[in-house]
C-alpha cells in the first residue's frame, strides 16, 4: 500500500512557544489531510527561529495532541528556510522511499507560498503537488514581490 507524505512547511513560533496563526492554519490542514489519507506521514519542516522551539517541533507538538500516532510523524528541525527546507525534506523523502511503498508528496503551505515551495521540491527531484488552507490570506504586495524573486531566485541557484 503507498503511504503518501503532507509536507508541512514551518511558520513562525510566538514567544511563549506556541504557533503563530499561519502554522497552526497550516498543521489543521495538513490534519485534515492526515485524516483523509490513513496512511500518510506527516513531515513537518522548520528549524529554530527567534523564539524556541523549532518550528517542526512545535507543530509536531500541535500533531501529537490532535492525536496523530508517533509512528506517522517525521521531523526536519533545521531549515530556516524555504530552499533548505526543500533541500533537506527531498533527502528525507529519498529515504523514507526506500523503507514505504511511497504515494504522493503533497506540500502544505498558505496559497501565496505555494508556487515557490512547489517549484523548489520539483526542481530538486521531488514531484510533489500542493494543498493551502481554505482561510489562507491573499498576499499583500510585498508578499506577491518576494514570491516572484524568490521564484527567479530558485531557478538561478537551486540545484
Amino acid at each position: 500500500m503507498k503511504r503518501d507524505v503532507i509536507v508541512v512547511l514551518g511558520a513562525a513560533v510566538r514567544a511563549n512557544g506556541q504557533p503563530s496563526q499561519a502554522m497552526r492554519r497550516r498543521v489543521d490542514h495538513a490534519l485534515e489531510l492526515a485524516r483523509k489519507r490513513a496512511d500518510s506521514l506527516l513531515l513537518f519542516t522548520g528549524g529554530l527561529g527567534v523564539h524556541a522551539p523549532a518550528e517542526a517541533d512545535a507543530m509536531a507538538a500541535v500533531a501529537r495532541e490532535a492525536g496523530v500516532a508517533e509512528e506517522r510523524i517525521r521531523l526536519e528541525a533545521h531549515a530556516t528556510n524555504t530552499a533548505e527546507s526543500a533541500r533537506l525534506c527531498a533527502r528525507l523523502v529519498v529515504e523514507l522511499a526506500r523503507e514505504v511503498d511511497l504515494g504522493e508528496v503533497v506540500l502544505v503551505t498558505d496559497a501565496y507560498h505555494q508556487r515557490r515551495t512547489r517549484f523548489a521540491f520539483r526542481r530538486l527531484g521531488v514531484p510533489a503537488i500542493s494543498s493551502s488552507p481554505k482561510n489562507s490570506p491573499p498576499p499583500g504586495v510585498v508578499r506577491r514581490v518576494r514570491e516572484i524573486v524568490g521564484l527567479f531566485w530558485y531557478g538561478l541557484t537551486l540545484r
